[in-house]
């Protein structure tokens, strides 16, 4: 039997994946790059090789990972027909604005 209530949701990730993440960025190697390529073949090195960076000496996952648990989230599971039981995660905000249009935001993936 699927389990339609909706329970609390706190992010939270491990110290030993947050340390595996460094470990890989900082052995990162990067492929050498065509000249004048740009955009043509995807991300230009000089910009991955500024988000490595970022992401290993600046990034703070633990301050992003507070700011992200201040929004009340939730799982739930949900029935798709002819797919099954699928658990879902969502933000559920309510406004302060008597009457206002609820909006819904979802993404996803075509295949």
């Amino acid at each position: 039997m699927t389990d339609m209530k909706e329970h609390p949701f706190e992010l939270s990730v491990s110290e030993d994946d947050l340390r595996s993440l460094r470990r890989k960025l900082e052995g990162v190697r990067f492929p050498d790059e065509l000249a004048s390529a740009e955009w043509a073949y995807g991300v230009p090195l000089a910009d991955i090789k500024r988000l490595v960076m970022h992401w290993r000496d600046y990034f703070s996952w633990s301050q992003h990972e507070a700011e992200i648990n201040k929004l009340p989230m939730y799982t739930r599971d949900i029935d798709i027909d002819g797919f099954g039981t699928l658990n879902i995660h969502y933000v559920h905000q309510r406004s302060s604005v008597i009457d206002a249009v609820p909006l819904l935001f979802v993404h996803g993936c075509e295949s």
